[in-house]
């Protein structure tokens, strides 16, 4: 059992791996810090542990699990986040929406995608449900 050293975090609840590539051979790329800070708001409002499901994608693994071709997840600008319930999913829903910096929430049967605006706010803000 290895102990976390405090640079394996980018913030007080949320370690540097939770947002790596899933392909498991991309060098490290830092998520935007405001997904980052969001995420830890949300996570000190809610009371409960945030899984981080999918973070940063490099091309070749966004494509290999269907993700879309201009991704946030490319830029470190998404996470999805595994939805443990309904209870969860509304309370995670309400905190996320509260933050300005939110662009996209959608709900997906077994996660919640989050996306940010990172450095431009252009385009607008969006809440979808998918079967």
């Amino acid at each position: 059992m290895s102990i976390a050293n405090a640079n394996d975090f980018l913030s007080r609840n949320f370690k540097k791996s939770e947002f790596r590539c899933g392909c498991g051979r991309c060098p490290e790329i830092p998520p935007h810090p405001d997904l980052v800070n969001m995420l830890q708001r949300v996570r000190d409002a809610i009371r409960e542990p945030i899984k981080i499901t999918s973070g940063i994608r490099c091309k070749d693994w966004n494509r290999s699990i269907g993700g879309a071709e201009n991704s946030p997840h490319l830029d470190g600008l998404a996470v999805d986040i595994f939805d443990s319930g309904s209870r969860f999913c509304y309370y995670l829903i309400k905190a996320i929406q509260s933050h300005d910096c939110v662009k996209h929430i959608i709900i997906y049967p077994n996660h919640i995608h989050v996306s940010i605006f990172g450095t431009y706010r252009t385009g607008e803000r969006s809440l979808w449900r998918t079967k």
